[in-house]
């Protein structure tokens, strides 16, 4: 009598050598020279963003207005590319107050919608080394407004002869 193999122990075979072989195919082999340096001189990876005195000065003088406050600091251009207050806005009411004095804010329509941001960076020019110049040739990207809070968000994009400058984002919250 002849003896016949089932197709289901044939398939179920083939598909396991199949499998077996295929995943000895996906290993990687390690490369044979060796990594390729940082080339961006900018910035030293393991050393922390350190500001000029100036920028360190404003800060100091922000961190007095707003208590609470965060900042982070750009490794890059070596100021504040982040600002946040544990204990409310960094501006008050009508872009004025808090962060933002009243001298500065006179210098703003109170129908501006951008009141609130060009007077934090105008009053914050130290800090951050530009005004609120930064905004006339920026792009408004993105608008919006959260249905629950009613919180206003708008991102600028940053923009040199036409050409959108790569995380180039002023975002106001």
């Amino acid at each position: 009598m002849k003896k016949t193999v089932s197709p289901f122990l044939l398939f179920a075979t083939t598909c396991l050598a199949f499998a077996l072989g295929v995943s000895h195919s996906f290993a990687q082999v390690a490369p044979k020279q060796p990594p390729l340096s940082n080339v961006d001189k900018r910035v030293d990876g393991k050393k922390a963003a350190q500001l000029s005195p100036a920028r360190e000065a404003a800060l100091a003088n922000l961190r007095g207005r707003l208590p609470g406050l965060k900042a982070e600091i750009d490794p890059v251009l070596k100021s504040p590319n982040y600002l946040s207050s544990s204990k409310g806005f960094l501006s008050g009411p009508d872009g004025k107050g808090r962060g933002i004095s009243a001298d500065v804010a006179k210098g703003f329509s109170q129908d501006d919608p951008h009141r609130a941001i060009k007077g934090f960076l105008n009053e914050h020019r130290q800090a951050f080394n530009h005004g609120a110049e930064v905004l006339v040739d920026a792009k408004i990207k993105r608008e919006f407004a959260a249905s629950h809070s009613g919180l206003k968000t708008m991102v600028w994009q940053q923009q040199l002869e036409g050409v959108p400058v790569f995380e180039a984002l002023l975002i106001r919250m």
